[in-house]
């Protein structure tokens, strides 16, 4: 029956560093459990320390196979250098393994905020006093404006009087839309040349 243990026994090997740091908001550390019986062995990890820890790990283990489980401590440590003596218990069927392992607790790695510098005026451009004005929209603020201030006005070619776009917008006129177009024509050629005829009198 002795022999029979020590046989079971020494089937499980664990593999595990003696001491770990803690140096960002969470380490890892892993553990490597090897089973080299033929049977099929149930897991079962506890670890024991001051801060909190969460394990990873399969719940059984294969014959002849390793697993590896992996244990996460956060660093709640305050900003000293100090030492934890925490505790691993790994069961495997039937065999328990403890070992103690020393977590080195070091100061959180902060962040370096880069400084930004300073703005020194506003982002957008205006355009400078007692210059000449354009504008696509053709819009002027007149209460900016003084007597010295010449008004350049840009005014583009819009693009409904083109002749496609005319023959499309009239492709659905009857008799009555015709008749209403050309009286409309007629009257303003009659006040542009009364206008014409007006200038050149005062001339």
């Amino acid at each position: 029956m002795l022999l029979t243990f020590c046989l079971v026994a020494s089937a499980v090997s664990i593999s595990v560093p003696d001491s770990i740091e803690v140096k960002e908001a969470q380490s890892i550390f892993y553990v490597d459990i090897t089973n080299e019986s033929n049977e099929l062995l149930p897991v079962t990890i506890n670890f024991y320390t001051t801060t909190k820890a969460d394990i990873i790990s399969q719940k059984t283990i294969s014959p002849y196979s390793t697993i590896t489980a992996k244990i996460i401590v956060n660093n709640d440590s305050t900003p000293n250098y100090h030492e934890v003596e925490s505790k691993l218990e790994v069961y495997v069927g039937k065999q328990f393994t403890q070992k103690n392992i020393t977590l080195r607790f070091f100061e959180k790695e902060k962040l370096i905020q880069i400084p930004q510098p300073p703005t020194t005026g506003p982002t957008t451009t205006e355009p400078p006093t007692n210059q000449p004005i354009t504008s696509d929209t053709n819009t002027i603020d007149i209460n900016s404006l003084d007597e010295n201030t010449k008004i350049i006005i840009e005014i583009k070619p819009v693009a409904w009087f083109g002749m496609g776009k005319f023959l499309e917008e009239t492709s659905s006129f009857n008799i009555i839309d015709w008749v209403i177009f050309w009286f409309l024509v007629i009257v303003a050629a009659i006040l542009v040349i009364a206008f014409v005829a007006r200038v050149v009198r005062r001339i």
